[in-house]
Formats: structure tokens, sequence, C-alpha cells
């Protein structure tokens, strides 16, 4: 059969075609790619790990297997240890919810009280007013996507089971996936694209695996610090405090809201010793961790790293908060590429 020639702009054409139509196909059935998303992450995690083991004389099954069970292992053991407390804490702060709200309640009408009696300009008043309508505004706006985003825990859920057997027939195959994917590539361009291909993976490597770190380290440190201060529920708040943290500049205000509010709940004092105890930390992480664990590995500026964020919150929600900054790395290396591949053409 003669083989038909298409010439490098038509093929170029068919590419970007193919690249839409499979964008547009992503967008279509985005409700369901979470799990593929996490079982991507995962694999990418675990890979390193198990081509260790396989340099170590086991098969890469074997590798696999040893890996799967030690995690597994490792994760129920501690579920096992964390759920009967992280239960007990969650039903006592249910049983305790009428009484911090009650407390909460007379604490603002004090403050009201004290408000009102204190003489200000009428320009300062009406100022103050209109902030207060605007925070209670915001406070009930938060409560309805809070009990919104209820239904997304039985969805993430069933994205936390899904994704490790994804990650596994990914993990197993995943140098039969490597050639496939190589096939694709003009033969002429593949040290090129597998050069930048490396690059890429720098950057997420070193990127996810120190906010993993970092995250880790800040919760077990809060939930100390509070545990050390008498506040209640503890452990929770400090599993909540290392969560919130892998979302740049917004997650550890996030996260010390529900501290400050169930110590503000106890007494005003015990709220600015939980201010000042979480300020600390945060500094300490920012000041300390990050500059030691994450170094320049994804270099991008403070004002990049905002902007990026705000504009994955705008386009895509909370994944979007949580993907922003590693997509903006991955940005800057294919800008640098352009670059590099700009000056080169220059000079020829």
């Amino acid at each position: 059969m003669k083989r038909i020639a298409v010439g490098s702009a038509p093929r170029r054409l068919i590419w970007i075609v193919l690249a839409g139509g499979l964008a547009f196909l992503a967008y279509q059935v985005r409700s369901v790619l979470p799990p593929f998303g996490l079982a991507l992450a995962l694999a990418y995690l675990l890979d390193p790990i198990i081509r260790w083991l396989a340099g170590r004389g086991l098969s890469r099954l074997a590798a696999l297997a040893v890996t799967y069970l030690t995690l597994g292992g490792g994760t129920a053991g501690l579920l096992l240890f964390l759920i009967p407390q992280l239960l007990a804490q969650l039903t006592e702060l249910a049983a305790d919810l009428p009484r911090l709200i009650w407390t909460l309640e007379a604490l603002l009408t004090r403050l009201e009280a004290g408000y009102t009696r204190t003489p200000l300009p009428e320009a300062a008043r009406q100022a103050v007013d209109q902030g207060l309508r605007d925070l209670e505004r915001t406070l009930v706006q938060g409560v309805e996507v809070a009990l919104a985003g209820l239904g997304v825990v039985v969805t993430t859920a069933f994205s936390l089971i899904l994704a490790p057997v994804i990650a596994f027939y990914l993990l197993r195959d995943i140098d039969r996936l490597r050639l496939s994917a190589l096939d694709l590539i003009p033969e002429q361009a593949r040290a090129e694209v597998l050069g930048l291909l490396r690059e890429i993976d720098a950057v997420l490597g070193a990127f996810v695996r120190s906010q993993l770190l970092i995250a880790g380290m800040t919760g077990l440190v809060s939930a100390l610090a509070l545990f050390a201060l008498g506040l209640e529920f503890a452990l929770l708040l400090g599993l909540f405090i290392g969560v919130t943290n892998v979302i740049p500049y917004l997650g550890p205000i996030l996260g010390a809201i529900p501290a400050v509010i169930l110590a503000m709940a106890e007494s005003p004092g015990l709220a600015v010793k939980t201010v000042v105890a979480l300020t600390v930390i945060q500094q300490l992480e920012t000041a300390v961790l990050q500059p030691r664990v994450v170094g320049g590995s994804v270099g991008l500026h403070p004002v990049l790293v905002i902007f990026a964020v705000l504009a994955g919150a705008r386009l895509a929600g909370a994944p979007g908060v949580l993907l922003a900054v590693p997509v903006a790395a991955v940005a800057k290396v294919l800008l640098l590429y352009l670059h590099r591949w700009w000056r080169a053409g220059s000079r020829g």
C-alpha cells in the first residue's frame, strides 16, 4: 500500500487539532478526572522508590508489591492510631458545638455593647458598621460554601480509594507506556523532548516532595503547640493546618481560622496565645523550612506565585489553587525552552 506523504505544516495542523480535541474531551469529562489526577501524582511520587528497589535486584512487579505493602501497612497502622482519636475529637466537638456557639454569641454581644458605648466620629462609625456587615456576609457565605462542600467529601473519599488502584496499573506498565509515548515523537526530536521532560520532572519532583514534607512538619508542630496551650481538638486542628498548608499564602490563614475560633470560644486570652503560636510557627516555616527544604527548586518570584494562585482560583476553584504553583513552574520551564529555541534560531 502506498504511503501518503504529509508535509510539516499539515502535520502541525493535525497535531493542533488533536490537542484541541483532547482538551475539549477532558473538559467535558472533568468530573471523573480527579481519581486519575491523584493516581498520576501517586505514581509520580512512588516511581523513584520502585526504580531504586528494582535496581537492587528485585523485579519491577516485586518492587511494586513491596512498595505497596509497606505503604499500605504504614498507612493502616497510622490510621489505626489516629482514627479513634480523630473520631473521639469529632464526637466531642459535635457535642460541644452548642456551648461554643453560645459562648461566641455572648462574646460578640459584649463586644457590640462596648462598641455602642464608645464615642466615635460619625464617619468612622459608618465605616466600622459597613466593615462589620461585610464580615457578617462573608461568614455566612463561608458557612454556605462549607455546607455545600460536604458532598465533596464523598467524591474525595472515592478518589482516594480508586487512585491507588489506577496508580498500580500505571506503575506496573510505566516502561511500556513510556515507549508508546516515545513512538509518537519524531525520532529527530526525541533527544530534545526528553531533555525538556527531564527539566520539568526535576522542578515538579522537588516541589511536590518538599511541599509534602513541609506540610507534614507544620501540621505536627501546630498540633503539639495547640496541645501545649490546652486547646481542645489539637490533633484534628493540626491535621487541618497541615492539609491547608499546601495552599500557597492563603493556606496558613485558612488553617488557623478554626483553631482561633475554638480558642476564642474558650477565652480571649487563649485566642491571643493561639494566634501568637501559629504566627510564630508560620514565620519559622517561611524563614527556615521554605528556604532550606524548597530552596530554589521552583524559582518563581512571590508576585508570580500570588498571581498564579489567584488565577488558578478564578479558573478552576480549589483544584486550581492547589495546582497553580506547579503549573506555573512547568510554564516557566517551557517559556525558558522557547526562549532558548528562539535565540538559537535567530543566531542561525
